[in-house]
């Protein structure tokens, strides 16, 4: 569960970055790097962590054999969550909901950049998510 946590976490976020990139470590001890400064958008859908590149370009990843997904170098650049269900809050570690966004048509950007540095979980569906920022 940590692991899918941790993974989803990255994956949720939309970050338009310069000269960053993430390391994805697979089950099979296999890793890829994902370089940021070109990416424009990463999603969920079916199971797969979806990347869409400045040129168009889109990448899929399976979520179930990614083991994590880790940052290089942290950036305070703005930061969307893109979701195909929509709805989703962040909570502190005492349970407090610290934000709620709810738009069915998962256009808008959900910007974290107002939350401080610290732990959070993120409710979305039937998944929660580990955030360290």
């Amino acid at each position: 569960m940590r692991r899918l946590l941790l993974l989803t976490l990255i994956a949720v976020l939309a970050v338009p970055v310069f000269g960053q990139n993430a390391t994805v470590a697979g089950k099979d001890s296999l890793t890829q790097n994902l370089e940021l400064d070109n990416l424009r958008k990463i999603a969920f859908k079916d199971g797969n962590v979806v990347t869409t590149y400045s040129d168009g370009s889109t990448k899929s990843h399976k979520l179930s054999v990614n083991d994590k997904l880790q940052f290089t170098t942290p950036d305070k650049e703005d930061e969307a969550i893109t979701e195909d269900e929509g709805t989703y809050t962040i909570y502190d570690l005492s349970g407090r909901p610290v934000k709620t966004h709810t738009d069915r048509s998962c256009d808008q950007p959900f910007d974290l950049n107002d939350l401080g540095s610290g732990i959070y979980l993120l409710k979305t569906g039937n998944r929660t998510i580990k955030i360290v920022k």
